[in-house]
């Protein structure tokens, strides 16, 4: 190039490209990742369950929804709710390090089981929920509860929209029958 005054100059650009790879994948990872608790955001978790189905991976899949989410908004505010948010998903990381785990949204989380397929062992599943969500507390003292839905594969989803569909009827039933509990369908 050339100066007004008719001198030259060049431009040197160097590009590394370990630091825009690094940085597509940081940008690729954050696509997925629900800005509050980290884990994989709706659109995420469904993808990554749906690629399981695909494959064929029978499991359980579960959908736990916070009982009374907005009480706990309106009576200790919205930054009480989000760490209420964020210790259950923890929790929920430190309890099933190999489960799918995502934000479904607002207060509704979802996880899918690999391998879990039997009734009793998703009971058993419902029950580690039930309890560490109830070691969770509200403003230090009120325990947190939940309903979840679970719902057997059975020999396979047909699809994740069959998957979710199942574990948040069965989730609406166990609030229908008295909230902190799971129901199975």
């Amino acid at each position: 190039m050339r100066r007004p005054d008719g001198s030259r100059f060049f431009y040197v650009v160097v590009l590394d490209e370990n630091a825009i790879m690094h940085k597509r994948l940081e940008t690729a990872k954050k696509a997925k990742q629900d800005s509050l608790t980290g884990l994989l955001n709706h659109q995420a978790i469904v993808m990554e369950i749906n690629a399981l189905i695909q494959d064929h991976c029978e499991g359980v899949c579960m959908m736990l929804d916070i009982d009374d989410f907005k009480r706990i908004n309106d009576n200790y505010g919205h930054i009480e709710g989000d760490r209420v948010i964020v210790t259950l998903s923890k929790a929920l990381l430190a309890e099933f390090p190999n489960a799918l785990i995502g934000r479904f949204g607002g207060d509704e989380f979802l996880l899918y089981f690999v391998g879990a397929k039997e009734e009793g062992h998703a009971e058993e599943l419902g029950k580690k929920v039930v309890k560490i969500m109830n070691k969770i507390k509200i403003n230090g003292s009120i325990p947190l509860c939940g309903s979840i839905g679970i719902s057997l594969s059975r020999g396979g989803f047909f699809s994740v929209d069959e998957a979710v569909r199942k574990a948040d009827e069965a989730m609406y039933s166990a609030k229908k029958s008295g909230k902190n509990q799971f129901a199975i369908k």
